[in-house]
């Protein structure tokens, strides 16, 4: 009997702990808004990482894949001129 008690004590706590974590981080605040497609247009970015005509930028905090027709180097100031997919089109600012 003690066992068994000992044991419902366990997953009773673990329940509540997972329970009030879910409820807690549902409620944490508001959803984070994503800018894609058209409203990535004249956005800002900085090259994180070039070689040739293509590589990564930082945009609003996320690291997006870019190509461009101009050269362009590590730290580099950007502005997006399209989207295509999920690759900006970039130039330097």
């Amino acid at each position: 009997i003690f066992a068994t008690r000992t044991i419902s004590a366990s997953l009773g706590g673990v329940f509540f702990i997972a329970a009030k974590f879910l409820w807690r981080s549902s409620r944490l605040g508001k959803p984070t808004e994503h800018r894609v497609g058209s409203q990535m247009a004249n956005a800002r970015a900085v090259v994180v990482e070039w070689s040739g005509g293509e590589g990564y930028v930082s945009a609003d905090g996320e690291l997006w894949r870019a190509v461009s027709t101009t050269p362009l180097k590590k730290g580099d100031a950007v502005a997006v001129t399209r989207v295509n997919g999920l690759i900006l089109e970039v130039k330097e600012a």
